[in-house]
């Protein structure tokens, strides 16, 4: 421009033009990008279908598949180490967790809690030592059989990207509308009807759940546990997220279904362990004491003070 050989105008369509071009050339290397991303997550799950579950699957000879509902579960001599770790995180526990009654299982963090849930839904097999379900060994019942009985609500509350209705839906039984709506009233999850031209079913959740509290995401896994009817549930922390309203409503909830299923689960909150029938108390993998909440009080010196920390906490509050 400065020798006068080139116009204003040509420079601006040069401008122009090579503006496309590196947006095109930029969109074809995000494009390889993500086709390099798709076929490697496609390897990776060819591989997980090709693994074989070192848990037995199939029944053993003359085993019950059906479960009396609601079921009793005992724990009898239950020794476990995870892969690579050489410290039981469970060493000879045995406890009951009674037809048709809330069970909690309370103790410090890494005490074994958590384990011993992933045992119920059979995430890991013992080393040594059985679980039985009205008398009959889990290990002799068809894993998926049993896993129709259960519902598993996990601490961090995992959700799938898409919408409410995606992950109410999951599995293989479809449900309907009604029964979906009904599930999410339970748990006062009606708040999530932000447009009325929306249904609430239809709401996005974002990228897993992203848009969503995580006392909400808490309360959306809870209705999708009690949606299926199981005959026993399971619970990791189910009410860490939640405030205090919310969590009582929630426990009010899961009170009035303890007649039709058999509920175990962990606990940190008072609230929460004292609306338990039945209370196994836990610390580094033993189990210390189990009983109702009375009994523990006299009994066992651990729970005691577990207890009294929180109530001499809400006193400092109240004061």
């Amino acid at each position: 421009m400065a020798k006068g050989t080139l116009q204003f105008a040509d420079l601006v369509a040069f401008i122009m033009y090579f503006s496309y071009f590196s947006s095109s050339i930029t969109g074809i290397s995000q494009t390889i990008s993500s086709i390099q991303e798709s076929i490697t997550g496609e390897t990776r799950l060819q591989e997980l279908e090709r693994e074989v579950t070192s848990i037995e699957v199939s029944p053993r000879n003359g085993a019950t598949q059906k479960i009396i509902v609601p079921p009793q579960i005992n724990f009898k001599e239950i020794s476990f180490h995870y892969p690579d770790c050489r410290s039981n995180a469970l060493n000879n526990i045995s406890f009951s967790i009674p037809a048709g009654k809330i069970t909690a299982i309370v103790g410090s963090s890494g005490g074994g809690k958590t384990t011993c849930l992933g045992m119920l839904e059979r995430f890991y097999e013992p080393q040594s030592g059985s679980i039985t379900i009205n008398g009959e060994e889990i290990s002799n019942l068809n894993l998926s059989t049993y896993r129709n009985y259960v519902s598993y609500v996990d601490q961090n509350s995992v959700l799938a990207t898409g919408t409410i209705r995606d992950n109410l839906d999951l599995g293989d039984v479809s449900y309907s509308d009604q029964e979906m709506m009904t599930a999410l009233r339970q748990v006062g999850l009606t708040e999530l009807a932000r447009t009325s031209r929306r249904s609430l079913l239809d709401e996005p959740v974002g990228e897993q759940g992203l848009s969503l509290s995580g006392g909400q995401k808490q309360r959306l896994s809870i209705a999708r546990a009690l949606l299926h009817h199981p005959s026993l549930l399971v619970m990791d922390e189910p009410t860490s997220s939640l405030d205090g309203l919310s969590e009582q409503k929630i426990i009010d909830l899961l009170t009035t279904h303890k007649n039709e299923l058999t509920l175990c689960y962990t606990a940190h909150r008072l609230s929460t362990i004292l609306k338990a029938d039945w209370i196994v108390v836990i610390d580094h993998g033993k189990v210390l004491a189990e009983g109702e909440h009375k009994q523990l009080m006299k009994s066992c010196d651990y729970y005691k003070a577990l207890i009294t920390s929180q109530v001499d906490k809400y006193k400092t509050i109240s004061n």
